[in-house]
């Protein structure tokens, strides 16, 4: 294999350039604008959002509120801070940015508890735009055989399809739909009856976690699906997982995405969705998911069956032909770590499995200490892709020293970029683009975010829902003002919330936040920075908490 097969922007390093707009400098030297300076800014042993963390909210904040804000219709241009281009033929479509920019808001989600609005407004609007045509287009436009087969890239026909099929077969990314024996079937939810998991199974995980994260229930109710005025489907969160989880019990060896084409990493995305709604509607749907996993192990994996690392994977298993794509040249680095990473709250022992083999095939120890992730046997180079999900992945799974050792690569060589007046975090990658390459920060992200092992897995295998029902803040000035802690002790019976701020016009300016949820007829000892008020009384189940712009930290305790 040799590195002229992989496309060049894959790799290909640039200068940083700003070709329009405002763009914020790459500088090595810049630092976190708002870090935690003195002991008193926060509290010790309650979980902490890191500044990476707490930086990234703020761009994708941004991106959702400011760059997101009209529709997604046929006729409308989407902003280029939006992903279309990673993963050429197969994930260069919006939906995978918008479904990978929302598992760090999911982490966030777990730090914070009891301070989730921000990331339950990006959501929305993630939700929003995965409704619309930009998301699902190719569904109802690829039909049939791709007229293109006989001119992709070389390179497509040695690592993306089996031997021998060259203008016989289509590449991953064209979705075939009606092509034979399938009828044509345009709504991307039905889709053949066990097609188009590249769709619904995300629309599925992301409305799962809007309503793990926000408790609210807005998507179980009717919500439409417009390609344009013509063709609309409706559907609602029930109805969308009952659908998935009965397809998945039709069809053993996975839902496909393109016709005939069904991807472990897909499926595990499915069955995330499906975990995500029996956990906030006491369904147990997931169990459909389960009766896929071990046609997966059997089928999908050499070495799935024993307890050693995974050998190999297959990049997908076609249902139609009947064969698996799991041959040498058809080992991409990153399924092995982004399917190990989604599988890791599902079935954690072979999800573990198959992140060793990824690792002992693809990680790349440097003579100064740090590593990369090549991409493919042989390929010999960082493949950013593979460096990304290794990063969330190994973060994940405990594996700290080659974490770190992936985290010195990145700081000097994927030009990690503060934003000092903003507040921003994300890294440039030497593509020279004026902005952050989503997917690839997306995945980066989850590495920063996660501060101990385990924190993806918790969400789908010890879910806080208990969040829910305890004390809550509620209307920060946010991105003015950015909690780095929000967290109910029951033990203590207390709420630990920390702020901050990057805002220096504003620093010492009054703000104000609200706490709901509370018990009424209780009274409670407010704290701010170490100064108690006793005999606090809160009216209609919240209180009303003033402050100024600037670090603090806020306790506010039930008196027994």
């Amino acid at each position: 294999m040799t590195t002229t097969r992989i496309p060049h922007w894959e790799y290909q390093h640039h200068t940083l350039r700003d070709d329009s707009g405002r763009v914020a400098e790459y500088d090595p030297l810049a630092e976190c604008p708002f870090k935690v300076t003195s002991m008193r800014q926060i509290t010790p042993g309650i979980p902490t959002l890191t500044d990476e963390a707490m930086g990234w909210l703020a761009y994708l904040h941004r991106r959702a509120t400011v760059h997101s804000t009209g529709k997604w219709t046929k006729d409308d241009a989407v902003h280029a801070s939006w992903d279309n281009k990673t993963g050429d033929p197969i994930d260069n479509y919006y939906r995978y940015d918008l479904t990978f920019s929302a598992f760090a808001l999911a982490l966030m989600a777990e730090h914070t508890p009891a301070w989730r609005e921000a990331y339950t407004d990006v959501l929305d609007i993630y939700l929003q735009r995965f409704t619309e045509y930009w998301t699902f287009f190719d569904w109802v436009q690829n039909r049939g055989e791709d007229p293109d087969r006989l001119n992709y890239p070389d390179w497509w026909y040695d690592v993306l399809m089996p031997k021998g099929w060259k203008g016989k077969y289509d590449s991953p990314g064209w979705a075939a739909n009606g092509l034979a024996p399938y009828e044509y079937d345009p709504d991307p939810v039905r889709a053949n009856g066990h097609c188009n998991v590249m769709y619904k199974g995300y629309l599925s995980i992301l409305t799962g976690l809007y309503g793990y994260v926000s408790g609210d229930e807005k998507f179980d109710h009717p919500f439409k699906l417009v390609y344009d005025d013509s063709m609309v489907f409706e559907y609602d969160n029930t109805r969308l997982n009952e659908l998935i989880a009965n397809q998945l019990y039709a069809t053993a060896s996975g839902l496909s995405c393109e016709v005939t084409k069904a991807f472990g990493w897909c499926n595990n995305i499915a069955g995330m969705g499906l975990r995500l709604h029996d956990i906030t509607h006491g369904t147990e749907h997931v169990a459909a998911y389960y009766d896929f996993a071990g046609w997966f192990r059997k089928n999908y994996l050499v070495g799935g069956e024993g307890t050693e690392p995974i050998e190999r994977f297959a990049l997908y298993h076609d249902m139609t032909h009947k064969f698996t794509l799991n041959d040498p040249e058809h080992q991409f680095a990153h399924n092995y770590m982004g399917t190990a990473f989604n599988g890791a709250g599902l079935v954690p022992e072979l999800y573990g499995r198959l992140y060793e083999g990824g690792m002992r095939q693809f990680f790349c120890p440097q003579e100064d200490g740090s590593a990369w992730m090549t991409g493919m046997p042989g390929m010999g180079i960082d493949f950013h892709y593979a460096t990304s999900t290794a990063f969330a992945a190994s973060k994940e799974y405990g594996d700290l020293e080659r974490n770190a050792a992936l985290r010195a690569w990145i700081g000097k060589e994927y030009q990690p970029t503060w934003d000092m007046e903003l507040g921003e975090f994300y890294h440039h990658l030497g593509l020279g683009e004026k902005w952050p390459r989503a997917q690839f920060n997306a995945w980066l992200m989850n590495g920063y975010t996660i501060t101990k092992p385990g924190m993806w897995a918790n969400i789908f295998r010890n879910p806080n829902v208990a969040k829910f029902r305890e004390p809550t803040v509620e209307g920060v000035e946010f991105p003015t003002v950015r909690p780095r802690q929000a967290f109910w002790d029951a033990g203590d019976k207390a709420l630990f919330v920390s702020i901050t701020s990057c805002d220096k016009a504003k620093l010492g300016e009054p703000t104000s936040f609200r706490v709901t949820n509370l018990l009424p007829s209780t009274r409670w000892r407010l704290s701010i920075d170490g100064v108690p008020t006793d005999g606090v009384e809160p009216r209609g189940g919240q209180l009303t908490v003033d402050t100024t712009v600037g670090p603090h930290t806020i306790v506010l305790q039930q008196l027994t």
